[in-house]
């Protein structure tokens, strides 16, 4: 079984280690509460909602084993949500599938699609609902490619 707690392989080894030294019978719940966090952050459904759901996740996973409801519940909660910013910033591009040197080209792109404005190169004027001379900066080869 493959563990997903933990956003390094140290973390990971740290974590897999005491779950299966304190709780083992729980160790699929605890991991399964891993893979269902790293999705919502993929999902970018908000960071304390995630880590919220997260935190029951494990509440749950852990009930009724007193050291492992103590410790490592506890513990894993308390690290998402003070230090789960830098990876909930960096799962952003991956549900986008971008890899762009400019990170607000999706942003423009969908937002002068949206427009309808007609993006076959790397700026589009006078597009919008009413054709006022906005200009978006366009970018479907970033989109497409992952290029700029």
């Amino acid at each position: 079984m493959d563990w997903f707690c933990g956003s390094d392989r140290f973390n990971m080894f740290m974590s897999e280690n005491a779950v299966t030294r304190d709780c083992p019978t729980r160790k699929n719940g605890f991991n399964n509460c891993c893979v269902a966090h790293d999705l919502c952050y993929s999902a970018q459904a908000g960071q304390i909602n995630c880590d919220d759901k997260f935190c029951n996740c494990l509440a749950e996973a852990a009930n009724g084993t007193r050291v492992c409801a103590a410790y490592e519940a506890k513990a894993f909660c308390l690290l998402v949500r003070q230090f789960g910013d830098g990876p909930y910033r960096a799962s952003a591009p991956s549900i986008l599938n971008i890899n762009c040197t400019w990170s607000r080209c999706g942003f423009w792109f969908n937002t002068a699609k949206q427009l309808g404005c007609d993006c076959d190169g790397t700026e589009t004027r006078g597009c919008g609902p009413l054709g006022i001379g906005r200009s978006y900066q366009c970018c479907p080869t970033c989109l497409i490619n992952g290029n700029k």
